[in-house]
């Protein structure tokens, strides 16, 4: 048995690779449109668009403003876009195939555990698409609830979801040092940091633990 009765993930950069998908929506965007293609190279662009979404903290219209401003001969409307990108992001995720074998154990060991996001409705096709759909208990958008991470509500609305489980036996696993980290520090959860990359800024209250993948937590959930 694992060290904590129950789990709570973040979801981009967490159980889905958002980075990766959001430079496939920009691979189909660079060959859809000839000016963006005649202005830059296609490896250029998508470090350029994937720069420009920020991990996702600029919002879809801001970031398609941006684009229609650099190049005004992109004739789609904003909705147009908009519409267009929301599906691309369904189609671009795609499964981690040690991540879901991992939630699937989690299910198989009675461990329960959910999902809470911040985000509109676009994240439900997200969650599909990264195959949890028929896996997870139960999962949490903030578009939907109407306050988002790091409010303390939404990691109340978690735990009550799990069963009532203690916050000091929930692990809360995520990928940004304040929505998810702090916030779940400061409900009370031990906190897993997914790195990718970076190291853990010494100003703040350090995590539990620091992985570069989900399912280097089988030791303390199973």
């Amino acid at each position: 048995m694992g060290r904590y009765k129950a789990a709570l993930f973040d979801l981009d950069g967490t159980l889905i690779d958002r980075v990766a998908a959001v430079g496939r929506v920009a691979e189909a965007l660079y060959q859809e449109e000839p000016s963006i293609q005649t202005a830059l190279a296609q490896s250029k662009f998508v470090e350029l668009f994937v720069g420009w979404d920020d991990d996702g903290y600029i919002s879809s219209e801001d970031l398609y403003t941006l684009v229609q401003k650099t190049w005004p001969e992109v004739t789609r409307l904003l909705a147009e876009l908009l519409d267009w990108h929301y599906r691309m992001m369904s189609a671009a995720v795609q499964p981690d195939e040690r991540i879901v074998a991992f939630l699937r154990n989690l299910n198989n060991a009675n461990v329960p555990w959910g999902i809470i996001t911040n985000g509109g409705p676009a994240q439900r096709p997200k969650i599909a698409a990264g195959g949890f759909d028929d896996l997870m208990k139960f999962v949490i958008v903030s578009g939907e609830v109407g306050y988002a991470k790091p409010d303390p509500r939404i990691y109340q609305d978690g735990l009550k979801q799990l069963g009532e489980v203690p916050a000091v036996d929930t692990l809360f696993v995520g990928d940004n040092i304040e929505t998810d980290i702090g916030g779940a520090q400061s409900a009370g959860m031990a906190t897993a940091w997914v790195k990718r990359g970076r190291e853990w800024p010494s100003a703040n209250q350090p995590p539990d633990y620091q992985v570069d993948h989900v399912d280097e937590l089988r030791a303390v959930l199973l």
